[in-house]
């Protein structure tokens, strides 16, 4: 709640040590605001002051400005402080209107002489008029005029010419003055004023102009001082001329007077809460509980324009009502409200009977929504009592409530009565009850070993109120009705419990079969390999009939879950398998010694070929080649040089003898071997003619092989009396870039015989020299 309140007072008052500040404030005392806003601050001063502040400052538009405004969101006292100078001077006899008394000096008052009263140096005098004391002096009066002053005519030394003992207050600050003239044109004095022996202020160089009076001032602060001496000094200490009148020394406490306002700010709040709905059912309501945290208490309220105190919201008709409060206080007021419509209250519903019953470690799931009646959709649900809190899911709009122990349980249903009403609750009992068990094997089976059996199962309930019936494809066995069933058939059996006291039932089934009767299979023999020939295989393979798993025995005797028999030696074999259900069947196999495959190597050329040529050698092999587990080069033959999956086409560069080891699935191995004879120089077509006509046929010299050269290194032709008419580095075989054209020197020469020189550089790494003759034809 937002308090508020009227503060009606004037402080105004002085600060000073027993001094007259003589200074009055004239200030409005109270201001009065219904809302944060402002108030203009025009304060009357009287008398003269020094200075003036405000506090607080905050909210001022100009804390500076004598006259001010206030802006204000929050009542607020303002304070003006004017600082004065008290009336009291504390200098006795400042003016010397008391004549020579009150102070104390080095100086002795004057004794005459020839010039005057003050002819001697170091003297002082107490006159109306300077020239009366000395002839030279001007004739200067008083600062105020018609009253004393103090004459003196300095000395050269620093003696102190006016001194006086006062009693001040400790932390106050005080004004000092005193006003000087010169009464001599000449060296004008210079002096310096102190308190308890510190200088104060600066020193002070009268005018050179005489009866002109100037005044010194300085501020004084007394801190823990409580007496204190104030002497006057001249610093001049040249005696020529440097004389002067002092008059009016005054020493004054600065006094503060302060004057206050109040501002007041009383921001009445009427605000409301008003739910937008109130209970029908609700009890009697003090419309108070709707007032806001900040509003004003206090006030009236209105109900459709009705004033109330409280209200009976089950008497109100259906519709919407205006609730309304107003609060006021010196001279404002606040109004608000808030409108309403009744709100119907929530229906639970009624609860019903329910009873189920489940298998033991199965769920059951109870429709909670469907057992109540005439209850109010979208309420919630929880738990109250039973074994467990159960698990609750909402489907489709329906709670459901799911568990897996039996037991007695309630649950709680809440309709929401919204923001204006209370919840309304129902209690919804049920019980569920566990079934009977009824324990069968999922499955049995009539065997060439078992041919008849007892159907039961250990977990099957048994007692007084428990009762069993027997069906077999359907059909009841109407004379059997024990827990036992002699089973010699095959067939689908199903056992029914039921519980006579809960009436809940349990069944279970067992698919009995056959499973004797004859089956084949098939054995697939592996020969050992040729690194280990005691390594045979028998592999058990397709199993016509029987029932699974299946055991084998080689021996007749152990028989284990095998598919296949290793690490055999090659012989006759017989192998037994037997079927789940004891019956048997036997194949017989041989496993062969292991033999190596056949190599063979051959060649498209003859025994021996050029450099450059390629050779194609095939393999010839049984197995296959496709069929071989390993073929293994000697040299290494990259897979690159392979050209089909028999074939590889090879251009040695020299005579190689080439060995194939090949290795089959069983890891046999043959061996073979090729000798390529390979001549050391290539085959290489060199022109003896050229017809260098430009007619596209035979017009440059170049020199042909079959891939046998690798470059051309150099080659140079010379005309018949050996000068060099061509040359040429690093040419390519078959290529007519920069072949010999015929021409020297870009002229085409004549006709005739020339010589060529040639360097070959083979694709070996070997080299050649070749020379001879080329003619030139046109």
């Amino acid at each position: 709640m937002k308090p508020f309140f009227t503060v009606l007072f004037l402080t105004l008052y002085s600060i000073c040590w027993s001094q007259n500040c003589n200074i009055t404030i004239d200030l409005n005392p109270e201001v009065n605001l219904c809302a944060p806003g402002s108030s203009v601050l025009i304060p009357v001063i009287s008398g003269s002051y020094e200075s003036f502040t405000w506090s607080p400052t905050t909210g001022l538009s100009d804390p500076d400005q004598l006259i001010t405004t206030a802006n204000v969101t929050d009542s607020t006292v303002y304070t003006l402080s004017v600082v004065s100078l008290s009336n009291d001077n504390l200098i006795t006899n400042g003016d010397f209107s008391a004549g020579d008394s009150g102070f104390t000096s080095d100086y002795i008052y004057g004794t005459g002489g020839g010039v005057g009263l003050l002819s001697n140096e170091g003297q002082y005098a107490i006159a109306t008029n300077a020239g009366t004391t000395h002839n030279q002096f001007a004739n200067c009066n008083d600062h105020t005029g018609g009253g004393n002053m103090m004459v003196v005519n300095a000395s050269g030394d620093a003696s102190n010419i006016w001194c006086q003992n006062i009693t001040v207050a400790p932390n106050t600050d005080y004004f000092f003055s005193a006003w000087v003239t010169s009464v001599t044109s000449q060296n004008p004095a210079q002096l310096q004023f102190s308190v308890n022996g510190t200088q104060l202020g600066s020193p002070f160089n009268a005018s050179a102009a005489t009866c002109n009076w100037q005044q010194f001032s300085a501020q004084w602060s007394s801190g823990a001082t409580t007496s204190v001496e104030i002497c006057v000094v001249n610093t001049n200490f040249t005696p020529a001329g440097n004389d002067f009148a002092l008059d009016d020394i005054s020493f004054q406490a600065y006094c503060t007077t302060t004057a206050s306002v109040a501002i007041n700010v009383t921001e009445l709040v009427s605000e409301v809460v008003v739910p937008n709905q109130i209970c029908g059912a609700a009890s009697t309501i003090d419309p108070d509980s709707y007032l806001s945290p900040t509003a004003n208490t206090g006030g009236v309220w209105t109900l459709d324009g009705n004033t109330i105190n409280t209200f009976n919201p089950a008497t109100l008709a259906n519709g919407i009502h205006t609730l309304a409060y107003t609060v006021a206080t010196n001279s404002c007021s606040s109004s608000s409200n808030g409108q309403f419509t009744i709100a119907t209250p929530p229906n639970a519903g009624s609860s019903g009977v329910f009873t189920t019953c489940i298998a033991p470690g199965s769920i059951a799931t109870v429709g909670l929504s469907t057992l109540l009646t005439n209850e109010d959709p979208g309420g919630q649900w929880s738990y109250f009592s039973g074994p467990n809190t159960g698990t609750l899911n909402t489907n489709g709009g329906l709670t459901q409530f799911m568990t897996n122990q039996a037991g007695n349980y309630t649950y709680i249903y809440v309709a929401n009565g919204g923001a204006a009403c209370p919840n309304d609750t129902t209690f919804q009992s049920f019980t569920i009850n566990l079934n009977p068990v009824a324990d069968l094997p999922a499955t049995a089976t009539l065997d060439c070993i078992v041919r008849d059996f007892t159907l039961t199962g250990a977990n099957t309930s048994t007692g007084n109120n428990i009762v069993y019936e027997w069906y077999r494809n359907g059909l009841s066995l109407v004379s059997q009705f024990g827990i036992g069933l002699e089973v010699d058939q095959p067939g689908t059996y199903r056992l029914v419990v039921r519980d006579e006291n809960t009436n809940c039932t349990a069944e279970a089934t067992t698919l009995v079969e056959d499973l004797s009767g004859d089956f084949n299979f098939s054995l697939v023999a592996i020969p050992a390999p040729c690194l280990d020939p005691d390594n045979g295989q028998l592999l058990i393979e397709n199993v016509q009939g029987g029932t699974p798993p299946f055991l084998a025995s080689i021996d007749g005797e152990n028989f284990v879950q095998v598919d296949q028999f290793s690490a055999l030696s090659p012989g006759n074999y017989t192998v037994q398998l037997q079927d789940a259900g004891g019956c048997e069947s036997s194949e017989d196999a041989i496993l062969p010694a292991p033999t190596n495959p056949m190599l063979e190597l051959q060649s498209n050329q003859e025994e021996i070929i050029t450099l450059g040529q390629t050779v194609t050698i095939s393999v010839i092999s049984n197995p296959p080649v496709e069929l071989l587990d390993t073929l293994i080069w000697f040299p290494p033959l990259p897979d690159s040089l392979q050209v089909s999956n028999k074939q590889w086409l090879l251009q040695p560069e020299q005579t190689t003898n080439y060995t194939l080891l090949i290795r089959d699935q069983n890891g046999c191995e043959a061996e073979a071997s090729l000798l390529v004879t390979v001549r050391p120089e290539g085959a290489v077509y060199i022109p003896n003619a050229i017809s260098p006509n430009e007619d596209g046929s035979n017009d440059r010299f170049i020199i042909y092989d079959k891939g046998s050269i690798a470059n051309i290194a150099t080659l140079r032709i010379f005309d018949r009396w050996g000068a060099l008419v061509y040359e040429a580095k690093d040419l390519a075989p078959n290529s007519s870039d920069r072949a010999w054209n015929g021409r020297y020197n870009g002229e085409l020469l004549p006709s005739g015989v020339y010589i060529y020189s040639a360097e070959l550089i083979w694709i070996n790494g070997t080299s050649s020299q070749i020379q001879g003759d080329i003619s030139i034809v046109y």
